[in-house]
């Protein structure tokens, strides 16, 4: 079996397009660890790492604080694999 890193993705915001990898499994795994850790109804916290998170996948700091919440669940949804076809 052979096996290949992903592709680079495209996110276009605001007619500029951005690279973002997907994340290698210790950065999900410790994204995963950071988001446990931090109380479910701290929706600010969440969103901050979330934003620190897509930033050390490519997808810039300023850009994302731009984004509507709707946009970094899609963003984060596409990263985990996550379908959201016919939703």
């Amino acid at each position: 079996m052979k096996l290949t890193k992903s592709s680079l993705m495209t996110i276009n915001w605001d007619e500029k397009d951005y690279k973002i990898r997907k994340p290698k499994v210790l950065e999900s795994m410790e994204f995963s660890k950071q988001w446990n850790k931090t109380k479910k109804d701290d929706s600010y916290a969440l969103m901050l790492l979330t934003i620190d998170y897509l930033d050390k996948l490519g997808l810039p700091k300023a850009v994302t604080e731009e984004m509507e919440i709707e946009h970094v669940t899609a963003i984060s949804n596409l990263l985990n694999g996550v379908s959201t076809e016919g939703k």
